[in-house]
C-alpha cells in the first residue's frame, strides 16, 4: 500500500538488471471522475482556479472527503506552469491521507524508490507538522520520502528508498 500526505508520486523498483516501474493508477491526478463537481475558486486564485473538495480522486482512497480533492490552481496559488504536474490538475490534502494499494509484491534484494512532488501554495504557511509520504509493504512502513520545504508557490521532489533483504 502506498500512502501519501503530500502530492504526486512515482515508485520505482530497481533490480540488478536495471529499473522497472510499478504501476500507480492516476499518478499525476489527471484522470478526472466522470461526475466531477468543480467549485469555482477564482475569487482568490484568478479566473482559471477550481477545486473539488469531495475526496473523489480516481484510483485513490481518501480518508477525509472535505480535506482532500482535485485542484486546478490559478497563478495566485502557485507559480505557473506547474512543474511537478503532468497537466493542470493536482491533488490537495489538508489533513487525512490519500492512499492506493499497489499490485506489486515485495521482491527480495530489491531497492524501492518513492518520489513525491510536494508543492506549497503562495498564500499558505507551510503545514506543521509537514506532509508525509510513506511506502508500506502490507501494514509495515518500509520507506518515508522526505525533503526540503518547498519555497512559496514552488515545488520540491522528496525521495525515500528501501532495500529489501535477500
Amino acid at each position: 500500500t502506498l500512502t501519501i500526505g503530500g502530492q504526486t508520486l512515482t515508485v520505482a523498483q530497481a533490480g540488478s538488471d536495471g529499473s522497472t516501474f510499478i504501476t500507480i493508477n492516476n499518478p499525476g491526478f489527471e484522470t478526472l471522475p466522470s461526475n466531477v463537481q468543480w467549485i469555482d475558486c477564482s475569487g482568490g486564485g484568478a479566473a482559471t482556479c477550481r477545486d473539488t473538495a469531495d475526496g473523489n480522486v480516481p484510483g485513490w482512497t481518501a480518508s477525509s472527503a472535505g480535506n482532500i480533492g482535485l485542484f486546478q490552481p490559478g497563478p495566485n496559488y502557485f507559480t505557473l506552469p506547474l512543474p511537478a504536474a503532468e497537466g493542470p490538475t493536482i491533488v490537495y490534502i489538508n489533513g487525512g491521507t490519500l492512499s492506493q494499494a499497489l499490485n506489486a509484491p515485495l521482491q527480495v534484494s530489491t531497492v524501492y524508490t518513492l518520489q513525491v512532488d510536494v508543492g506549497r501554495r503562495l498564500d499558505n504557511l507551510y503545514p506543521s507538522p509537514p506532509p508525509t509520504a510513506q511506502l508500506f509493504a502490507g501494514s509495515t512502513l518500509i520507506a518515508s520520502a522526505t525533503g526540503a520545504q518547498p519555497s512559496a508557490g514552488g515545488w520540491t521532489t522528496w525521495t525515500g528508498t528501501y532495500q529489501s533483504s535477500a
